[in-house]
């Protein structure tokens, strides 16, 4: 068996251990959902990116509606497929399989895999968006290149999206 598949098989062996653990944790937090009363990007109210939190400050956050109101332009392939570019990169999204992948697939790398370390994980098709976790959201940002921080704030039904550098 060559390195590469070894590498592959402990890579999907890992990510079956952080899946089923991810769910244990998921069982124990309260999973209901509340609408953002509030919604800041870069110091200014969003009114049209609708995002949902809990009461542990976890948030459900339109991906495709999140890159557009940071000012990145989508444009769409067909009805679940559409593409956009970031810092000179351009990346597939496919809603219906609920993915990212860089264009040129030179890491052939779903961007909407659990975060190392994420305690709470979400990603769902719908209807020409993908809802992901904030933490998702913030990594696949994270790793296309624009800094990001979310900061989800249950009692006051707040949450702020800051990118020094878009």
């Amino acid at each position: 068996m060559s390195g590469n598949a070894v590498v592959r098989i402990v890579a999907a062996l890992m990510t079956v251990a952080m899946l089923l653990t991810l769910s244990a944790c998921g069982a124990q937090q309260d999973l209901n959902f509340y609408d953002a009363e509030t919604v800041m990007i870069n110091g200014r109210s969003v009114d049209d990116l609708p995002i949902q939190l809990n009461r542990e400050n976890n948030a459900h956050i339109p991906l495709i509606g999140l890159l557009q109101a940071l000012g990145f332009q989508i444009r769409w392939k067909s009805e679940n497929t559409a593409t956009v570019s970031i810092k000179e990169k351009e990346y597939i999204i496919s809603v219906k399989d609920e993915t990212v992948f860089r264009s040129d697939r030179t890491d052939n790398f779903n961007y909407l895999t659990p975060a190392p370390g994420n305690d709470y994980y979400f990603c769902e098709a719908a209807e020409n968006d993908i809802i992901v976790d904030d933490d998702t959201a913030r990594v696949f940002l994270g790793e296309a290149g624009v800094r990001c921080s979310v900061t989800v704030d249950y009692k006051k039904m707040t949450v702020s999206i800051e990118t020094p550098d878009p």
